[in-house]
């Protein structure tokens, strides 16, 4: 034991009472009684037998935390491992045989028929007016370049129904945008600070000529994301805002927009023959646990395995690692265990970790680690029910690697909580580090004061002995008692 702090005739003297290999050389270690120092814990005062059985005490509780430290590191490695292993084995051998229809997105989970035959998209439109003028001055002097009338524009959202023919239902109130600056600019810059939802930005003119016209785009896409215009004027010098209507009148919209039409409208495909929607392209599902991106129209083949070895070998890693924890926490507190004095930090440990354990993770239809085949057996060790797993991955992939990863990631945690710098662990190192320091210094102290009384004490003597001898007398008795 290195042992700071003190004097070197002390730290000679702790080393040699605590059986460290590493005392310094034996030139200072003199067992006279006129120095005081001593190798034997029998010569000690009763107060430096204290302070070393307080240094025996803290070393061995050190060592044994010291030991649950590097424990705890090890097991936060293996459960870090477990934590990404269900997700990074979660597309295992998911094919798709035209990846140009659909490619297979992060969240999947038999073989399924995919046809595609219309992709979501956003409503947009594009005015069929256009001019190289694309910006005025206020009040309209006569150099402006006023393209529509002062007025309004109120615009409304809504669901365009494709089962309907495109009809149009309002989803809420219309949103009035006031036009006071009637150039293309002043238009589109209305509609974006009105935040109604529809944004407006000027694009060129697809005839080659430098002429720009509005483009009108929806919040999203799908057939709820659908949107009409209505214009009112209030000047009469331009163009009628009426220009910019769009809604229901086919005849209408292909006028005013110059045929630069694209319809809100869902994602319509079907699954081994049954129909199915989406207003998004992204994320498609096509089954439980498997979400498709949808590219372009046509026909695909989704393929997966059964049940990946990956998930079974996760599942068991993470068994096996809770049995050894367990077992390694019981090793630490039983009988002649090094933490059997002190068990207290290791059982709220357990606590923690069991309540980790039996925790609901998620709110699907999987969500406890006892539902895919991870429980605790009779001996208190955990073990792998496979058959429950391939059950439960089949039924529901993305909520049994979810459930695996979240229990990997709680009990992450709670090894985080306890091995990290102001974790409970850390704190009780530092805490025995420093009484070790404190009582190894007040060792010195009682064992200095100890050495001068049995120096005064041995003096005394001495003198005793040198006045009898003067008078012919003995000391025997003095000494003895002495």
């Amino acid at each position: 034991m290195s042992i700071s702090g003190v004097s070197a005739s002390t730290a000679n003297i702790l080393s040699g009472l605590l059986g460290s290999s590493s005392s310094s050389s034996s030139s200072s270690s003199s067992s006279s009684s006129s120095s005081g120092s001593t190798t034997s814990s029998s010569n000690l005062s009763s107060l430096a037998q204290y302070d070393l059985e307080q240094i025996q005490t803290s070393q061995s509780q050190l060592s044994a935390y010291t030991e649950f430290s590097s424990t705890l590191g090890q097991l936060q490695s293996a459960f870090l491992s477990v934590l990404t292993a269900p997700y990074q084995s979660a597309n295992a051998g998911i094919t798709s045989s035209n990846t140009g229809v659909a490619y297979i997105a992060p969240t999947a989970a038999t073989n399924l028929a995919v046809n595609v035959t219309q992709l979501a998209q956003q409503q947009q439109v594009q005015t069929g007016l256009t001019t190289t003028d694309t910006t005025t001055t206020p009040g309209f002097s006569t150099t402006a370049t006023q393209v529509y009338n002062t007025g309004s524009l109120t615009i409304q959202l809504g669901n365009v129904s494709s089962a309907n023919g495109g009809s149009f239902s309002s989803n809420g109130s219309a949103i009035k945008v006031n036009i006071t600056d009637g150039s293309l600019q002043g238009v589109v810059t209305a509609i974006n600070n009105a935040n109604t939802g529809v944004t407006a930005k000027l694009v060129q003119s697809t005839t080659g000529n430098q002429d720009y016209q509005i483009q009108l785009t929806g919040p999203d896409t799908g057939g709820a994301n659908g949107f009409e215009i209505t214009g009112t004027d209030t000047g009469s010098s331009a163009a009628s805002l009426s220009t910019l209507n769009y809604g229901t009148d086919s005849s209408t919209n292909s006028t005013n927009y110059a045929g630069s039409v694209q319809a809100a409208q869902d994602a319509e495909y079907s699954v081994n023959g049954s129909q199915l929607s989406s207003p998004t392209n992204q994320g498609v599902p096509v089954a439980s646990g498997i979400n498709i991106n949808l590219l372009t129209t046509g026909s695909t083949i989704i393929s997966q395995p059964e049940a990946p070895t990956s998930i079974t070998n996760a599942a068991n890693s993470l068994a096996s690692t809770i049995s050894g924890m367990l077992q390694t926490l019981g090793q630490f507190t039983q009988s002649g265990g090094p933490l059997n004095s002190d068990p207290s930090t290791v059982n709220m440990f357990e606590a923690d970790i069991n309540l980790a354990l039996n925790q609901t993770y998620g709110s699907g239809q999987t969500e406890l680690l006892s539902q895919i085949g991870v429980t605790e057996q009779s001996d208190g060790t955990y073990a792998v029910d496979t058959s429950t797993l391939s059950a439960a991955y089949q039924n529901d992939p993305n909520g049994v690697s979810s459930v695996l990863s979240a229990v990997a990631g709680a009990l992450t945690q709670v090894v985080q909580q306890y091995s990290g710098q102001y974790g409970q662990v850390a704190q009780n190192i530092t805490s025995l580090n420093n009484q070790i320091s404190i009582y190894t210094g007040q060792f010195q102290v009682d064992e200095q004061v100890s050495s001068a009384a049995n120096s005064q004490a041995a003096s005394a003597v001495q003198a005793y002995n040198l006045l009898s001898e003067a008078n012919g007398g003995s000391a025997s008795a003095y000494t003895s008692e002495v």
